[in-house]
């Protein structure tokens, strides 16, 4: 009798052992997929502000492009462009 409960209480204490093993590993698995799509999130965003930046500069080279395309243009017709705010002359009174 004494044998069975001892073989019994042995086999209690190795499944609570496995149990406990099992949890961990499971637990430490969790983790690992939780680290991995915090990283996959966070490269996924700099990448997205990545490309936005990159569109940026591109649209700002084109108007730097467009900017000296157009000065050219008007030093060619003899033109000089418009560098300041457009100043607008009143007419003054008649003198008397």
């Amino acid at each position: 009798m004494i044998t069975q409960v001892f073989i019994a209480s042995s086999a209690l204490f190795g499944i609570f052992v496995l149990f406990l093993v099992l949890s961990k590993t499971l637990n430490n698995i969790i983790n690992q997929f939780v680290k991995l799509q915090y990283f996959l999130q966070k490269e996924y965003d700099l990448k997205k502000e990545r490309l936005a930046i990159a569109q940026l500069l591109e649209e700002e080279q084109d108007a730097t492009k467009k900017n000296a395309v157009s000065e050219a243009q008007a030093q060619a017709g003899g033109e000089s462009p418009p560098t300041g705010p457009a100043v607008i002359k009143k007419p003054s009174a008649p003198k008397k």
